[in-house]
């Protein structure tokens, strides 16, 4: 896809706003000083990593924070799903 990983964002945030929205709503309304939020989806880098990629925006994190934050998510998916899978025999 020439649109990229850019186009992609670009399109899921018109497509589905109202969930992202939602989705911080519940933890910008949730969330304390004193208080950890952990949320995930089964595939966890499209809509997921947007809300990250807001969250992180907004607690004060750089751009380069937030790059290598989301490449660290793609290793982490696939050990966690590909246990699952194993188990499971389900291929992704």
């Amino acid at each position: 896809n020439e649109g990229g990983l850019f186009l992609l964002n670009e399109i899921m945030v018109d497509t589905s706003g109202p969930e992202i929205l939602a989705a911080l709503d519940v933890i910008s309304t949730t969330v304390t000083e004193t208080t950890a939020c952990a949320f995930y989806c089964k595939q966890g880098k499209d809509r997921t990593g947007l809300v990250a990629l807001f969250v992180l925006h907004v607690c004060g994190a750089s751009e380069t924070e937030i790059v290598d934050d989301y490449h660290l998510s793609d290793a982490m998916r696939k050990t966690a799903l590909g246990a699952v899978s194993n188990e499971l025999k389900i291929d992704y």
